[in-house]
Formats: C-alpha cells, sequence, structure tokens
C-alpha cells in the first residue's frame, strides 16, 4: 500500500486531512502529512491521529501542561468522532479530566 492510499484508507482522516491541507500552507500540510503517515504506519490509533490533524495538536502528557483547558477539550471532542467503543470512549473521557 503506498502512502497516499494509506492516508486515504480511512474515509474520516483522508477527510480531515483534505481540509487540513486546504486551510494551511504547503509546508505545514506536508508536514502534518507525516505526521499522519507516521502514525498510520505504527499503528496508532485512529482517533489520535484524526484529533491531531482536527486540531493541529499532537496531545501527550508531558505537553498537556502547555495547553488550556479548552484546546484539551477540543483535542478530547475530537478523537470522540472516531471512538466506537467503551474502552475509547473512557481513554477520551480521562483526557478531560
Amino acid at each position: 500500500m503506498t502512502e497516499d492510499e494509506l492516508l486515504h484508507f480511512n474515509p474520516l482522516i483522508a477527510k480531515a486531512f483534505t481540509q487540513f491541507e486546504a486551510e494551511n500552507d504547503t509546508r505545514t500540510a506536508d508536514v502534518m502529512r507525516e505526521i499522519v503517515i507516521a502514525g498510520l504506519k505504527t499503528g496508532a490509533a485512529p482517533e489520535k491521529i484524526y484529533a491531531t490533524i482536527k486540531t493541529g495538536r499532537m496531545l501527550t502528557k508531558d505537553n498537556m501542561q502547555f495547553l488550556t483547558p479548552a484546546e484539551i477539550q477540543e483535542w478530547a471532542d475530537a478523537t470522540k468522532t472516531l471512538c466506537t467503543n467503551p474502552v475509547c470512549l473512557e481513554k477520551a473521557k480521562d483526557v478531560e479530566d
């Protein structure tokens, strides 16, 4: 599977990336593309990849301290878009708390 096929395999991630690409300059879109492809290749949770695209942020325990509660909530809300099981939803809730 090529990187483009990988990027467009999940329709929600593909749509979010296409929107990100349209709203940002080429360099920023290229960096996000590499981040997304790396996440997909390494098996990162799709909801985290989607949230990264939608918010433009990779949320970690280390960088949460630098974000506002609203930014953290935005990321958590974005993860819920792709969450389809109770474990995933519980993890999204943990980020909010």
